[in-house]
C-alpha cells in the first residue's frame, strides 16, 4: 500500500515538474508559430541591465549565422526578464529588436536547467536544449561553428 502511494506522489510531482516546462516552452511556441521540425534561438536578456556584451554577443553570432545559412527554419526570440508590458517596448525599441520577444519573469533559464551565464540557447520543438553558449572572449568563430552545427 506504501508503494503505491509513493508511486501516486512521485507521479503527481514528476507530471507537474514537466508541465511547469512545457508552460514556457508552449508559451513560445504559440508566441513563434514554432513547427515540428524548426529550432529556436533563444537569446536572454534584460531591460537596462544588460552589458553591452550580453547583447551584443548573441546577436552578432545571430547575424554571422544568417550570413552562412538559411534560417527559414529557425525562429528567434529574445526572453527579456521583465514584468510589465512597457519594459518589452522600451527593450524594443533601445535595440530596435525585430524578432520574437517573450517576456520572462525570470524563470526560463531554471525552466530549460541553462547555466546562468549563458546568453544564448538553440532549443528543439520540445524545448530540449540543444546547445548553449556564454558571450566568452576569443571563441567567437568557434561559437559561430557550433551555433550552425547546432541549428543543421
Amino acid at each position: 500500500m506504501q508503494v503505491i502511494k509513493l508511486s501516486i506522489v512521485l507521479l503527481i510531482v514528476l507530471t507537474s515538474l514537466s508541465l511547469a516546462v512545457s508552460n514556457s516552452i508552449i508559451e513560445i511556441r504559440n508566441l513563434t508559430g514554432l513547427q515540428k521540425d524548426e529550432k529556436l534561438i533563444v537569446t536572454f536578456q534584460e531591460v537596462g541591465g544588460n552589458c553591452i556584451k550580453c547583447y551584443s554577443v548573441p546577436v552578432a553570432l545571430i547575424e554571422s549565422v544568417k550570413s552562412r545559412m538559411d534560417l527559414k527554419n529557425v525562429k528567434i526570440v529574445a526572453a527579456v526578464r521583465c514584468n510589465r508590458d512597457i519594459e518589452i517596448n522600451v527593450f524594443k525599441k533601445q535595440y530596435d529588436w525585430k524578432y520574437f520577444i517573450y517576456p520572462d519573469k525570470n524563470k526560463l533559464r531554471k525552466e530549460l536547467s541553462v547555466k546562468p551565464l549563458s546568453g544564448l540557447a538553440v532549443l528543439d520543438y520540445t524545448g530540449n536544449v540543444l546547445l548553449e553558449l556564454e558571450a566568452k572572449k576569443g571563441v567567437f568563430g568557434e561559437d559561430v561553428d557550433k551555433l550552425v552545427a547546432a541549428l543543421k
